[in-house]
C-alpha cells in the first residue's frame, strides 16, 4: 500500500493597513525582521513589504523636498536663423511649499504616509531627541 503524504498549503494572509503600521512600529523600535518572526509571528514576506514601502515613502519625500521631482518636461525648439536651440517652455520641477503640501502629495495603500513623514522629519537629524522644526528640515535640503 501506497502512502500519500501532503505538505499543507500555507495561506497567505493579505497584509492589512492596520497589521503594516504595527509592523512600521517593530521597524521603529528597532526590531529586526527575524527578531519580528521569532518574537511576533510576522512572516518575513509582511514585513519586506512594510520595509519596502517605508523605503518608498522615504525615496519620494527625499525627491520632491529635493526639487528632482519633474512634473513636465522641458520643451525646446531650433531657430531657423541661427540653429540654435531656443527653451520654449523651462521644466516644471514639484516645489514643496509647507509641510502640508507634502503631506497631501504622499500616498500609500500600506503605511500612513503621514506618520512616515512625521517620523522622517523628527529622525532627519539622526536621533529623536533633537527636535527638528519643518523650517530647520527644509533648510537641510537648501543647504546641499
Amino acid at each position: 500500500m501506497i502512502f500519500q503524504t501532503t505538505t499543507p498549503i500555507k495561506e497567505v494572509i493579505p497584509l492589512t493597513g492596520e497589521q503594516a503600521m504595527i509592523i512600521y512600529g517593530y521597524f521603529k523600535a528597532g526590531k529586526t525582521e527575524t527578531q519580528m518572526f521569532i518574537e511576533d509571528g510576522i512572516s518575513f514576506d509582511n514585513s519586506k513589504k512594510v520595509k519596502d514601502e517605508i523605503e518608498r515613502i522615504s525615496n519620494d519625500i527625499n525627491t520632491k523636498m529635493s526639487g528632482r521631482l519633474l512634473l513636465s518636461p522641458e520643451e525646446r525648439s531650433i531657430d531657423e536663423d541661427t540653429d540654435e536651440s531656443i527653451v520654449i517652455k523651462e521644466a516644471v520641477y514639484f516645489k514643496v511649499t509647507t509641510k502640508t503640501s507634502l503631506k497631501n502629495s504622499l500616498t500609500s495603500d500600506l503605511l500612513n504616509a503621514n506618520t512616515v513623514l512625521d517620523d522622517y522629519i523628527l529622525w532627519s537629524k539622526g536621533t529623536p531627541e533633537v527636535s527638528v522644526s519643518w523650517i530647520q528640515f527644509v533648510n537641510g535640503y537648501n543647504e546641499v
